[in-house]
């Protein structure tokens, strides 16, 4: 809740920055329209406060039960997922609407159900009316709204308060060195006194560490749960666009709309997978003090800099 409150308050400055921002000099007042602060406390309300709640409840569900930051981010990625493939089942040149209302409501930030009030609005009503939380929009909102409640509160049960360990449960005291357990006894050992193994050829050595840690590197990576579940998302979302094809008057084939989904996934959900895994690569080794690791390892140190990039 400190998080979500935290959250709540950074995106809050918005609301004072438009409104300051419709009164600067030299803007159209036609275009613009009167200040009616009342749409800004329902845009408030009925979209930032759940969508933020929503978010903030999957991500401590995610990162209280797996301790993953990468699952936390992929948890976040599919939300956005979910509401591009309601935006392909809705129809983007051509609108279902028979199917409108289910893929409204499947749409966890609510802004296609807020779209089915505006659609057979003209400009006049546009500028002068408010929408109602009624309707599709009304279903919506608690649907996601108490999905998130449910989400918070299971986790909060499950959560449990687990406190780090101290520096001597590691293996290492104040002073420096680190312990070793032999035969059933412990013997210290100043850190770094191991010797390191040198091959004849050290570039060849160095060349077969690297190949090493990157497969490894590699292999953790394409078997990691938050790889496979984003790539199973991202499978789908290329059904769904094939499944969606007629609400695409203007895009036929069907193999251009697979291309253009595919194209979306590979420049927004990809981009955003090689921006969290590299974050976590880099910052795992600090994380974890991996350093200390390194230190005695018989390794070059250019292969533990070189292998993450």
């Amino acid at each position: 809740m400190a998080a979500f409150g935290m959250t709540l308050l950074a995106f809050s400055g918005y609301l004072p920055g438009m409104v300051l921002g419709t009164q600067f000099p030299g803007l159209n007042d036609f275009a613009l329209g009167p200040l009616r602060p009342l749409a800004y406390v329902l845009a408030y309300l009925i979209f930032a406060l759940p969508n933020l709640f929503l978010v903030s409840a999957l991500a401590f569900s995610l990162a209280s039960r797996t301790r993953s930051l990468v699952m936390t981010y992929a948890g976040s990625i599919i939300l956005i997922m979910l509401y591009l493939a309601t935006l392909m089942l809705v129809g983007t040149e051509v609108i279902d609407y028979e199917q409108y209302r289910l893929w409204a409501m499947v749409d966890p930030f609510g802004f296609y159900a807020f779209e089915e009030k505006l659609m057979s609005w003209s400009v006049h009503e546009h500028n002068q009316l408010m929408p109602t939380l009624t309707g599709t929009l009304l279903w919506n909102r608690l649907l996601w709204l108490g999905l998130g409640v449910g989400i918070w509160i299971d986790s909060y049960r499950a959560y449990e308060m687990v406190g780090l360990r101290s520096a001597r449960s590691f293996g290492r005291d104040k002073s420096g060195v680190v312990q070793r357990r032999e035969q059933g006894e412990w013997r210290f050992v100043p850190a770094g006194a191991e010797h390191r193994a040198v091959d004849e050829n050290p570039r060849k050595a160095a060349l077969l560490q690297w190949l090493h840690r990157s497969g490894f590197e590699t292999r953790s990576i394409l078997t990691g749960r938050a790889f496979l579940l984003l790539t199973a998302c991202g499978s789908i979302s290329l059904v769904i666009t094939a499944i969606s094809s007629r609400s695409h008057n203007y895009s036929y084939p069907s193999t251009d709309l697979l291309v253009h989904s595919a194209n979306l996934y590979l420049e927004y959900i990809l981009f955003a997978i090689i921006v969290v895994y590299a974050a976590e690569l880099f910052w795992r080794d600090r994380t974890l003090r991996l350093q200390l690791v390194f230190d005695v390892n018989p390794g070059l140190p250019t292969v533990s800099c070189c292998c993450p990039s």
